[in-house]
């Protein structure tokens, strides 16, 4: 979130105009791009289209693409050849979290981030037409 922010700043988009086009308080905003609450999936994708970026999963090239990003996951972990409870082992979880984590659709930022980074991936955001 917090390159996104710099992406914003370094855009001159002043954070009120971002706020709006979410539907937020700027306040909330704030909270945001400081990291001191927590962001729903969803709302990482529309801070970022709002400032013409997209969200992927990165390891030497895009391996997933924003709104697909949840569903996607399962299928990333057995692609890098890891069983749920080497990641939980990762991520200092019992396989039966990380089993949770991988049926529902419904996170924030900072799981996905350190599922991710589990995986020995990154999330990175490109410009939208990026391919």
């Amino acid at each position: 979130m917090a390159s996104l922010a710099e992406h914003r700043r370094d855009l001159g988009v002043p954070a009120y105009q971002v706020a709006d086009a979410l539907g937020v308080h700027p306040s909330q905003l704030s909270h945001w791009e400081r990291g001191t609450r927590g962001l729903r999936w969803p709302s990482v994708l529309a801070y970022a289209a709002a400032v013409h970026r997209r969200i992927v999963v990165w390891r030497d090239g895009v391996l997933a693409r924003g709104e697909d990003l949840p569903g996607a996951l399962p299928g990333l972990r057995r692609a890098a050849g890891l069983t749920q409870k080497a990641v939980a082992d990762r991520l200092h979880l019992d396989q039966s979290s990380v089993s949770l984590f991988e049926s529902r659709h419904t996170h924030t930022l900072a799981t996905i981030e350190a599922y991710v980074k589990a995986l020995g991936c990154e999330l990175r955001h490109l410009p939208l037409e990026a391919p």
